[in-house]
């Protein structure tokens, strides 16, 4: 089973030890396609703490991503 929601990084935080620390919330409004998502995901957050530096500065707010949820054993 995969889940999939469309979120948006709300803030982008640059920690001092050389991290950076990406919030997301859930599409609410815009594309079509992001009514659908929040007709059935209208709320939700997610956290990420990034330590590798070749991904810093990937994530902006604003950015739109889809997330994939994954069950594994």
């Amino acid at each position: 089973m995969v889940v999939r929601a469309k979120m948006y990084v709300t803030c982008v935080k640059k920690w001092h030890k050389g991290s950076e620390e990406i919030e997301f919330a859930c599409v609410t409004s815009g594309s079509e396609e992001n009514k659908i998502f929040a007709k059935y995901t209208p709320q939700g957050n997610l956290r990420l703490v990034i330590e590798k530096e070749s991904l810093f500065g990937h994530f902006q707010p604003g950015d739109v991503f889809y997330v994939d949820l994954t069950k594994t054993e």
